[in-house]
């Protein structure tokens, strides 16, 4: 889900190769999954980050990476003086970024602002349930991550039956909670009713089948 709002929200920008997108909250969820679906589509990404989330959002291929946090508005435009296109807010910044987008740009907002900002400048809040009924879109991540093109966030890999104090391990998280690169595991105690497991594989294949 974290990736198909990080998409609908490049979607929503719609800018053309060569641009420039700035995202916020690019060491979190969805933010973190804007980096590099925009690289993909050949726009130039400015990304912040705390100093201990520097290196991870390099290595997601963010072109520039800028302190987060009050002030990112004038980072930006030191990197690009006339201003972004468009800014993608995963960590609800909401305002703060709007000086750094040129007049008439686009301020997608992930966690539900609805503006205004001045300068003709859109405030588009996004959710992916906007795109409930979308099968295509989920497939292209696939497919993405299958080519390295889109990088899964995976802290652990569990086996499907786990027991005991495996099923309770909690993957390292940041201090300040906003991180999802990491996976929980409960173990299931008290199964309700007949439970038949299938491979993930044929979990894909079943839906694909149905695009």
């Amino acid at each position: 889900m974290n990736a198909s709002t990080a998409r609908l929200a490049l979607d929503v920008l719609d800018l053309p190769p060569g641009g420039t997108v700035a995202v916020t909250g690019a060491a979190g969820a969805a933010g973190g999954y804007a980096v590099e679906p925009a690289r993909a589509d050949g726009l130039t990404m400015i990304a912040d980050a705390a100093p201990r989330d520097v290196e991870t959002v390099r290595g997601f291929g963010a072109d520039h990476v800028v302190e987060r946090g009050a002030g990112i508005a004038e980072r930006i435009r030191a990197l690009v003086p006339e201003g972004v296109a468009g800014v993608v807010d995963g960590s609800a910044q909401t305002a703060d970024p709007v000086p750094a987008i040129s007049d008439g740009g686009t301020l997608v907002e992930l966690r539900g602002w609805p503006g205004p900002a001045e300068r003709d400048i859109r405030v588009c809040p996004v959710m992916v349930p906007d795109r409930i009924g979308d099968t295509a879109g989920p497939d292209t991540l696939c497919r993405q991550a299958e080519a390295g093109v889109l990088t899964p966030r995976v802290a652990q890999v569990l086996p499907a039956a786990v027991r005991g104090d495996e099923g309770q391990q909690i993957a390292p998280r940041g201090a300040t909670g906003t991180r999802r690169d990491e996976v929980r595991v409960r173990p299931l105690t008290q199964p309700s009713g007949n439970v038949t497991a299938f491979p993930p594989d044929h979990c894909r294949d079943a839906a694909r089948r149905k695009l």
